[in-house]
Parts: structure tokens; sequence; C-alpha cells
């Protein structure tokens, strides 16, 4: 497999929805600046599954989160686990996650071992 080149992938941020930008059916205003700040693409990336889809569309509409892609967990694999391959394939497709947000310590730990794998490998 080809090693993707670091320094020419989009930087982009991935964030996490429930309870994280969005708690108790409102948006959290202060972590949604920060990310406004980044001026960087934003992917969505939930556990929630796909059988949610349209309500998750409609509550990231609701709170105005402007994105360029929603994933969704279609499987049954625990978050940090799904998390972090999917954050793999974003790295395949030519993406460089600058930011990942999330209020799991798990899903964080997880992408922050991915980072590790991929500075040492």
């Amino acid at each position: 497999m080809e090693v993707p080149d670091y320094n020419f992938m989009p930087k982009i941020t991935i964030t996490d929805i429930y309870e994280t930008i969005i708690k108790q059916g409102q948006p959290v205003e202060n972590v949604l600046d920060y990310i406004d700040g980044l001026n960087l693409d934003v992917i969505v990336l939930t556990n929630r599954p796909e059988s949610d889809r349209d309500r998750t569309v409609q509550d990231l509409d609701n709170a105005d989160v402007n994105h360029i892609r929603l994933i969704m967990n279609g499987g049954s694999s625990p978050a940090p686990e799904f998390k972090k391959a999917e954050v793999q394939k974003l790295l395949n497709e030519g993406f460089d996650p600058e930011v990942f947000i999330d209020n799991d310590k798990a899903n964080r730990d997880a992408i922050a071992s991915r980072s590790e794998e991929r500075r040492v490998g």
C-alpha cells in the first residue's frame, strides 16, 4: 500500500455530535465557535446508527453546523474502534485530520493511538 504524503493532504476538523457540539438539543456555541475559527472543512463522525441519519442531519441543520460529510456507524463496532477505522479511511482518501473533537476520552485515546502509529510507521 502506498503511504500518503502527509504534507499535501487537505486539513480537516473531525467532530462528534451529541454531547460535543450539540448538548440537550442545543448547540454548544463555544465549541462551534472554536471549530469555525479553525477555518477547516468539517467532517462529522458519530457512533449513532445509520438509521438515525435523518434526525442527525436535522439536528446539524438546526445547529447551523456546516460540514462536508456525515459519517455514521453502519455496523456494531464500539465507538473507539469505529472512529479509529473511519479516521484511517479518511487518511487513505487523502485527508489530514488536523483536529479531532469528541467528548468521550476513549474515542480521543483511540484516535491519538492512530496518530502515534502514523508517526512511528
